[in-house]
C-alpha cells in the first residue's frame, strides 16, 4: 500500500484590494480560481482566509496567490489597460558610471564576475569552507547560507 504524506497547510491572508492592485480587477469568484490551483479558502471579514497546501513551498505571499489567481482566470482573459504613470524615468547617474567603468574593465580583457549572495551548505564545504551566516528557516537548502566571503564563488567560477 502506497503511503500518502500529510501535507499541513499554512494560512495566509489577502484583502480584495491585493487582487485589484495586481490584476486591475476582482475576478468574479476568486475562490472558485483558488480552488482549481489546489487551494483551501474562504471569504473573511476584510478579504480571503486561503489555506496553502505545504507542498506549495513558491508560494510565499499575497502575491504569489494573486498570480495563481490570474494563472486560473486565464492571462489571455485578462484586458490590456494603459498604465498610469506620473512621469518618464531617467537613468540612475550611479548605474551609468559603473557601466562606464564595467566596459572600460573589459575591454583590457578582465573578467567580471557575479556571483550568488546565498548558496547551499554544500557548495561551501566542497571548498572547505565553514563560514557564512545561516539561514534559520530556508525555504530551499539549495539557499540555506548568506555568503561572507567572494573567494569560493569566484573559485567555482575558474
Amino acid at each position: 500500500m502506497q503511503e500518502l504524506h500529510n501535507f499541513d497547510f499554512r494560512e495566509i491572508k489577502i484583502k480584495s484590494k491585493d487582487i485589484k492592485n495586481v490584476m486591475g480587477f476582482i475576478p468574479e469568484d476568486p475562490i472558485i480560481l483558488l480552488r482549481k490551483m489546489g487551494y483551501r479558502c474562504e471569504i473573511s471579514a476584510d478579504g480571503y482566509k486561503i489555506n496553502v497546501p505545504g507542498n506549495r513551498i513558491d508560494v510565499m505571499g499575497p502575491a504569489d496567490i494573486v498570480e495563481d489567481i490570474a494563472k486560473s482566470y486565464g492571462y489571455d482573459n485578462i484586458k490590456e489597460t494603459k498604465l498610469k504613470t506620473c512621469g518618464i524615468g531617467n537613468p540612475y547617474a550611479e548605474n551609468e558610471n559603473l557601466d562606464l567603468i564595467r566596459e572600460i574593465m573589459t575591454s583590457i580583457n578582465y573578467q567580471e564576475i557575479k556571483t550568488f549572495v546565498i548558496n547551499s551548505k554544500s557548495f561551501y564545504e566542497s571548498f572547505g569552507y565553514h563560514g557564512g551566516v545561516y539561514v534559520q528557516n530556508p525555504k530551499s537548502l539549495d539557499f540555506s547560507v548568506v555568503r561572507d566571503r567572494l573567494l569560493p564563488g569566484i573559485m567555482d567560477f575558474w
